[in-house]
């Protein structure tokens, strides 16, 4: 009799056991789908924000994209490694949107200043034509912890 009482209690400590793995598997990879989720989820208000600022024109909607890039390229310091130079990437795009964002009011106050409102519209252009081409190396630094199939 005590001879089963022993094998009743391994087989079900065998059996807790492989439920403890199981579980311990099922929460990594849900952990791995979290972070996947969340970096994509980066990837998308940067992606809304990029196809706003290329074509800014201070609308109410190019407006209330800025705040969901502006969490997204903050988040990003935390979510991507150092070595992705993701951050590094979103921050000089922040600061080269706000140039382009604030044009419009600077030409402002530039008014009657022809000389400076032309290079503050080559600057802009500039700004603009780095944040076109932008975009292919922020992809680049995100694409291995955004391919679903590493997930």
């Amino acid at each position: 009799m005590s001879i089963w009482i022993g094998v009743v209690t391994t087989v079900v400590a065998i059996c807790v056991a492989w439920i403890s793995f199981l579980q311990w598997k099922t929460n990594a990879q849900k952990l791995r789908l979290d972070l996947y989720e969340k970096r994509f989820q980066i990837y998308l208000r940067v992606l809304a924000f990029y196809q706003q600022i290329v074509v800014w024109e201070d609308r109410e909607d190019q407006i209330a994209s800025q705040q969901p890039f502006f969490t997204a390229f903050r988040e990003s310091r935390f979510m991507f490694p150092p070595k992705s130079q993701v951050y590094e990437l979103l921050k000089e795009f922040h600061q080269r949107a706000f140039f382009v964002v604030k044009f419009t009011e600077t030409r402002e106050k530039l008014r009657g200043m022809p000389q400076e409102t032309m290079e503050l519209a080559n600057k802009r252009i500039e700004h603009v034509n780095w944040l076109l081409r932008s975009i292919d190396d922020i992809e680049k630094g995100m694409t291995p912890y955004l391919k679903f199939h590493n997930v």
